[in-house]
């Protein structure tokens, strides 16, 4: 019951994401209290460990807090209600192989689909460096004496 709670949660949030990239905190609310209730009837997690994963999404948000939105607060709210179901450890757990996944899908990303080089890059280089060179040339004419520009 628990994680089908939690697989609906995080497959309406994800729909939800995706289509409108954004998630309504009345998803994540309902489901942290469906949550809360479900442990209620059944036992199995103390309240304790309930907070202590909550904690791990409350922390969250204060880094959202402090890094200026870097990190979303639909995030740090999700990581909560995550929080509620999973306990401290799991939820950490989560996290951190969220974390990993997210870091091994960027390499990819950026080795398969990184910047290709423009052709007109290399022509813009060659073009700045030809206009620095005259520049520079131009420069030296200037600072010559009389003398030497007849010479």
């Amino acid at each position: 019951m628990k994680v089908m709670g939690l697989v609906g949660m995080l497959s309406i949030c994800s729909v939800e994401d995706l289509w409108k990239r954004q998630i309504h905190l009345v998803v994540i609310s309902a489901f942290g209290i469906l949550g809360v209730l479900l442990h209620f009837y059944d036992g199995k997690q103390t309240a304790l460990d309930m907070c202590g994963g909550m904690l791990v999404g409350i922390v969250l948000y204060l880094l959202s807090i402090f890094s200026h939105g870097k990190v979303g607060k639909g995030d740090a709210f999700l990581v909560t209600s995550m929080g509620v179901y999973l306990g401290f450890w799991d939820n950490m757990t989560v996290l951190w192989m969220a974390s990993i996944m997210a870091a091994i899908f960027g390499v990819v990303v950026c080795i398969f689909f990184g910047k290709k080089k423009d052709p007109r890059d290399s022509q813009i280089e060659e073009l700045t460096d030809q206009l620095k060179r005259s520049m520079a040339e131009f420069d030296n004419y200037r600072k010559r004496t009389d003398k030497e520009k007849s010479a």
